[in-house]
Parts: structure tokens; C-alpha cells; sequence
């Protein structure tokens, strides 16, 4: 997920939610624009074929609608063929066993499996 991105519910027929443009927190009724003065999405894939080559400035600026059509590809930071995306933005399963497993429950942040990994190894 992109920046600090306003709240915008959840994702219906009629609302993009995660799928839509990134909305600053600080003034959502405005897209957020990256630095070469384009909307972005909130979210972005790890890879996958709509990977942007070179300045986002000389592309048509994203709209909701454009991005929150069905047949619209995330933007990836890793091109790959088409249909050969292997991740996205997306809870994934995370598993342990032995020593510590039990701190590895529930939803986690992915900025906290580094500690309970370190905390779990004992240093």
C-alpha cells in the first residue's frame, strides 16, 4: 500500500475503496499525486505486467473509474508476463513451529514478523 492513504471504505460497486486512487489523509476529496504530478494508486502490486517504464508525467492521469475497472492491472514494481503475478496486496498466510511459534497468530503486521522472528530465536 502507498503512503498514508485517507480511509475510503470498503470496495463496492459504486466505491473503489483500496482499489481507487490514493486520497492524502490530510484532504481526501483530492487525489494524492506522485512526484511527477500523476494520481497513483493506493494499492500496487509486487509485480505483475502493468509495470511503468520511465516518467509517469507523459501518461494519461489515472481516475477512479480507470483503475477501478475490472479489466484494469494494478501497477507493478517487477514486470512479469501476463498471468504471471505472484504477488500482490494481499494478507498471505504466515506460519512458525518450535520455539516462539505460539507469538505467530491471528492477523499480524508485516512490520512486526522481524521482531517475533529475532524475539523467537532469542536475541
Amino acid at each position: 500500500m502507498n503512503g498514508y492513504a485517507a480511509r475510503t471504505g470498503k470496495t463496492t460497486d459504486s466505491n473503489p475503496g483500496i482499489l481507487g486512487l490514493m486520497r492524502d489523509f490530510s484532504d481526501p476529496s483530492q487525489p494524492a499525486l506522485d512526484a511527477d504530478g500523476k494520481p497513483f494508486t493506493t494499492l500496487v502490486f509486487g509485480n505483475g505486467e502493468n509495470r511503468i517504464n520511465g516518467s509517469r508525467s507523459l501518461m494519461t492521469a489515472l481516475t477512479d473509474a480507470a483503475v477501478f475497472d475490472k479489466s484494469y492491472h494494478q501497477e507493478a514494481v517487477v514486470q512479469m508476463p501476463s498471468g504471471g503475478e505472484t504477488h500482490g496486496g494481499a494478507d498471505v498466510f504466515l506460519c512458525a513451529m518450535g520455539m516462539g511459534a505460539d507469538s505467530f497468530h491471528g492477523v499480524i503486521d508485516n512490520t512486526r514478523v522481524f521482531q517475533l522472528v529475532k524475539s523467537a530465536a532469542g536475541l
